[in-house]
Protein backbone atom coordinates (compact mmCIF):
# COMPACT_ATOMS: atom_id res chain seq x y z
CA UNK A 1 0.00 0.00 0.00
CA UNK A 2 1.47 3.36 -1.06
CA UNK A 3 1.31 6.62 0.81
CA UNK A 4 -2.09 8.24 0.97
CA UNK A 5 -1.07 11.72 2.06
CA UNK A 6 0.12 14.09 -0.65
CA UNK A 7 3.94 14.31 -0.36
CA UNK A 8 3.90 18.12 -0.27
CA UNK A 9 1.35 18.13 2.56
CA UNK A 10 3.53 15.74 4.56
CA UNK A 11 6.69 17.75 3.88
CA UNK A 12 5.05 21.08 4.78
CA UNK A 13 3.55 19.72 8.00
CA UNK A 14 6.85 18.06 8.99
CA UNK A 15 8.65 21.38 8.43
CA UNK A 16 6.07 23.20 10.56
CA UNK A 17 6.31 20.54 13.30
CA UNK A 18 10.12 20.94 13.36
CA UNK A 19 9.85 24.76 13.38
CA UNK A 20 7.37 24.85 16.26
CA UNK A 21 8.41 21.68 18.07
CA UNK A 22 4.84 20.45 18.32
CA UNK A 23 1.83 19.12 16.47
CA UNK A 24 -0.37 21.32 18.69
CA UNK A 25 0.90 24.47 16.96
CA UNK A 26 -0.25 23.02 13.62
CA UNK A 27 -3.60 22.05 15.17
CA UNK A 28 -4.12 25.62 16.43
CA UNK A 29 -3.07 27.21 13.16
CA UNK A 30 -5.10 24.96 10.83
CA UNK A 31 -8.11 24.06 12.97
CA UNK A 32 -7.62 20.38 12.13
CA UNK A 33 -7.61 17.77 14.90
CA UNK A 34 -4.42 16.38 16.47
CA UNK A 35 -5.32 12.91 15.17
CA UNK A 36 -5.83 14.24 11.63
CA UNK A 37 -2.44 16.00 11.64
CA UNK A 38 -0.60 12.94 12.99
CA UNK A 39 -2.28 10.78 10.31
CA UNK A 40 -1.10 13.20 7.61
CA UNK A 41 2.41 13.32 9.07
CA UNK A 42 2.54 9.51 9.00
CA UNK A 43 1.10 9.35 5.46
CA UNK A 44 -1.91 7.34 6.64
CA UNK A 45 -4.73 9.40 5.16
CA UNK A 46 -5.45 11.69 2.24
CA UNK A 47 -6.61 15.21 3.09
CA UNK A 48 -10.08 16.04 1.81
CA UNK A 49 -10.80 19.36 0.08
CA UNK A 50 -11.75 21.14 3.32
CA UNK A 51 -8.51 20.01 5.03
CA UNK A 52 -6.46 21.12 2.03
CA UNK A 53 -8.19 24.53 2.15
CA UNK A 54 -7.42 24.89 5.88
CA UNK A 55 -3.75 23.98 5.35
CA UNK A 56 -3.62 26.28 2.32
CA UNK A 57 -5.06 29.19 4.28
CA UNK A 58 -2.87 28.58 7.34
CA UNK A 59 0.42 28.36 5.47
CA UNK A 60 -0.12 30.35 2.27
CA UNK A 61 0.28 27.51 -0.21
CA UNK A 62 -2.28 27.01 -3.00
CA UNK A 63 -4.37 23.82 -2.78
CA UNK A 64 -3.27 22.90 -6.32
CA UNK A 65 0.38 23.02 -5.18
CA UNK A 66 -0.34 20.97 -2.04
CA UNK A 67 -1.97 18.28 -4.19
CA UNK A 68 0.99 18.29 -6.57
CA UNK A 69 -1.03 19.56 -9.54
CA UNK A 70 1.53 22.28 -10.23
CA UNK A 71 5.28 22.57 -9.76
CA UNK A 72 5.11 26.32 -9.26
CA UNK A 73 5.61 27.06 -5.58
CA UNK A 74 3.89 30.39 -5.12
CA UNK A 75 3.35 31.62 -1.62
CA UNK A 76 0.07 33.24 -0.82
CA UNK A 77 -0.19 35.51 2.22
CA UNK A 78 -1.42 33.43 5.19
CA UNK A 79 -5.20 33.53 5.38
CA UNK A 80 -5.52 33.94 1.61
CA UNK A 81 -8.11 31.80 -0.15
CA UNK A 82 -6.98 29.92 -3.26
CA UNK A 83 -10.02 30.92 -5.33
CA UNK A 84 -9.12 28.46 -8.11
CA UNK A 85 -10.58 25.72 -5.88
CA UNK A 86 -13.94 27.49 -5.50
CA UNK A 87 -17.06 27.07 -7.58
CA UNK A 88 -17.89 29.88 -10.05
CA UNK A 89 -20.74 30.96 -7.75
CA UNK A 90 -18.45 31.31 -4.73
CA UNK A 91 -15.86 33.19 -6.83
CA UNK A 92 -18.58 35.64 -7.94
CA UNK A 93 -19.68 36.03 -4.33
CA UNK A 94 -16.14 36.90 -3.24
CA UNK A 95 -15.79 39.43 -6.08
CA UNK A 96 -19.11 40.99 -5.07
CA UNK A 97 -18.02 41.23 -1.44
CA UNK A 98 -14.73 42.89 -2.43
CA UNK A 99 -16.63 45.60 -4.37
CA UNK A 100 -19.21 46.14 -1.60
CA UNK A 101 -19.20 49.05 0.84
CA UNK A 102 -18.39 48.28 4.49
CA UNK A 103 -21.99 49.04 5.49
CA UNK A 104 -23.45 46.64 2.92
CA UNK A 105 -20.83 44.01 3.80
CA UNK A 106 -21.92 44.14 7.46
CA UNK A 107 -25.58 43.76 6.42
CA UNK A 108 -24.69 40.79 4.17
CA UNK A 109 -22.72 39.17 6.97
CA UNK A 110 -25.63 39.56 9.37
CA UNK A 111 -27.93 37.97 6.78
CA UNK A 112 -25.56 35.09 6.00
CA UNK A 113 -24.96 34.29 9.66
CA UNK A 114 -28.69 34.23 10.51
Amino acid sequence: MGMKTYPRVMKLLKEKEEETGSVNAIVKRTGLTHNTITNYLAGRSEPNQKSLELISSAYGKPVSWLRGDTDITPTLPPGTIDTTTLSPTKRRLIQTIIKTSEEKAKAMLTFLES
